[in-house]
């Protein structure tokens, strides 16, 4: 992995059927899932260097879903500024 870096935006490009993008977390009670298209950032790296924990917030600042990325499923759009 050769490691993007945190507060990226990224796009979905691909969602590989062997990974749970079940959200982790959401400010809703029924939380869409991700979707391939999707802009979101990427917050944090997963535990042991599995992935990416990316989220996906709304114009209000609420966070639509934050879910378990690979690397090959994003394309990195920008950095943080």
């Amino acid at each position: 992995m050769r490691g993007l870096p945190n507060y990226a935006t990224v796009r979905i490009v691909q969602l590989r059927p062997e990974i749970d993008h079940t959200p982790i977390s959401s400010s809703f009670d029924s939380p869409s899932s991700p979707e391939v298209g999707d802009i979101a950032t990427i917050v944090d790296r997963a535990a042991e260097g599995t992935g990416y924990l990316v989220e996906k917030v709304q114009g209000d600042g609420r966070t639509e879903w934050l879910a378990l990325f690979a690397e090959d499923e994003l394309q990195l759009l920008s950095d943080a500024v």
